[in-house]
């Protein structure tokens, strides 16, 4: 195995052979900087934020100044909810471009406006007003307002009329979002109503074709045709939900636990899919082609993932990851890592829909929240493969309503301890201990106190929902 072969796999687009004929090389030498950005660039390829840290860690080592490494980790670490290592890794390169935005959501994230706001500032003097500086200076802007009328008064001084359509939507989820604060739920939802204009739609028949291919997939047959190598013992726990469901506010509390860590939405398992089903000898599409995948690569591949899992926990007995593609992995759960810990975060689909009107999740990567219609058919769709997960009986499967971690948090989180095995500590209802530990743009938007204003939320907008009410009730 040698490295020009792999960059020649790469260059082909094999990023499978790639990797495997850098891993290779980096039994060799571990600490070679050009192989390490080798797989770098691979693991960039396949999405792989977890191994990408890991790599960056040791050129750093070598090299505590290479802004190549520090750029990626500054990336991983913002996802992972990892904010404060990155303003200690990166301090010495803090003057470059590159990582001034990253270092920005960094001090912000960590409570550090004013520097936030420098770090922005500087960014702006090189790169103009683009659309992420500008959305970053509004967003500290309404940081230092508690009062939405004078967060209004705020956004007033932003021209719609030279804005482009990104940041005109992004304005208008925000009036949305104060609007909804005081009270004035009309005018929250035509100000939604707006962002949601001309933005990209999607196929209902499409999200429920996929749905009875999922379902279909993920039968007993298969199951039982795969090996169980019950890796990780307890150490791995899953939180499966629909977006807005409350999963960031779980991670979040779960995370003050001294012994849990939280890294956010780290797609491992689709990582592990992916390359597994790159190595089937199978013309079946996944998960059917794992049934084609040489026993040994599996055994290896998974132990690999857990290892580097384990690395990055950095020694806390418990690893809480969020994926809401995890729902289609139960097969890969089940085989693999069947002693997880799997939560199925369940909330009123009413008060889902009306939070993903009104909160501006990505609009093309989260195209179906852009019209009531195909929310309702998503959410339907969702809760469909959820229960169809609890028929394949995953071993530590259990179903916690968001309504009773809002309204009754003591006995919840205590029942969630019970079955992830790990003592209880009453840290785990101080959400603010580690609240720089909120690595997703929808954690932005989880309050600093439980409360149960958001239950029942739905019924503020009751007239303006119209049939989907019923479907979702």
């Amino acid at each position: 195995m040698s490295y020009s072969e792999a960059q020649r796999a790469f260059s082909m687009g094999r990023l499978d052979h790639s990797r495997e004929l850098i891993s290779g090389v980096l039994i060799k030498k571990p600490n070679d900087v050009s192989v390490l950005k080798m797989a770098i660039q691979i693991c960039l390829a396949q999405g792989d934020l977890s191994a990408l840290y890991i790599y960056c860690k040791r050129i750093l080592k070598v090299d505590p100044n290479d802004l190549f490494s520090q750029i990626h980790i500054g990336h991983a670490c913002i996802s992972m909810g990892r904010p404060e290592e990155i303003l200690n890794i990166c301090n010495n390169n803090s003057f470059r471009p590159e990582l001034l935005f990253t270092l920005s959501v960094a001090s912000r994230s960590t409570g550090n406006i004013d520097i936030a706001r420098t770090k922005i500032k500087e960014l702006q003097k090189i790169e103009g007003n683009t659309s992420r500086v500008q959305k970053f200076l509004i967003d500290i802007d309404l940081e230092e307002s508690s009062d939405p009328s004078l967060g209004l008064s705020i956004l007033e001084k932003y021209n719609l009329e030279n804005m482009g359509t990104e940041l005109k939507r992004f304005v208008h989820f925000k009036r949305a979002e104060l609007l909804d604060k005081m009270g004035e739920y009309d005018q929250a939802f035509k100000e939604a109503s707006l962002a949601h204009k001309n933005a990209p739609k999607v196929d209902i028949d499409i999200i429920n074709k996929i749905t009875e291919t999922i379902i279909s997939q993920l039968n007993e047959k298969l199951i039982s045709s795969l090996p169980s190598l019950s890796l990780g013992d307890r150490f791995l726990t899953l939180i499966i939900s629909s977006p807005r469901a409350g999963s960031s506010l779980l991670e979040r509390l779960l995370n003050s636990h001294p012994s849990i860590c939280g890294v956010g939405e780290l797609s491992e398992l689709t990582i592990l899919s992916r390359r597994m089903h790159g190595q089937s000898t199978s013309n079946s599409s996944y998960p059917n082609s794992l049934l084609g995948v040489d026993l040994d690569f599996m055994r290896k591949l998974s132990m690999t993932s857990m290892a580097r899992l384990k690395k990055i926990a950095q020694n806390k007995r418990r690893l809480v990851i969020k994926d809401l593609m995890q729902v289609r992995h139960g097969v890969l759960i089940k085989a693999f890592f069947k002693n997880s810990t799997v939560i199925n975060l369940l909330r009123d689909k009413r008060d889902v829909a009306v939070s993903c009107w009104l909160s501006g999740l990505d609009v093309d990567l989260h195209s179906w929240t852009n019209d009531l219609h195909s929310i309702s058919t998503y959410l339907l769709a969702h809760s469909r493969l959820s229960k169809h997960l609890e028929n394949i009986q995953l071993k530590h499967h259990m179903n916690i309503n968001y309504e009773d971690v809002i309204l009754n948090p003591n006995d919840t989180l205590r029942y969630i301890c019970k079955k992830m095995e790990v003592p209880w500590n009453d840290k785990i209802l101080d959400i603010e201990s580690r609240q720089n530990r909120l690595p997703t743009v929808q954690s932005r938007l989880v309050s600093s106190e439980i409360t149960n204003q958001s239950i029942g939320r739905w019924k503020n907008y009751e007239k303006h929902l119209g049939s989907i009410l019923e479907k979702l009730a």
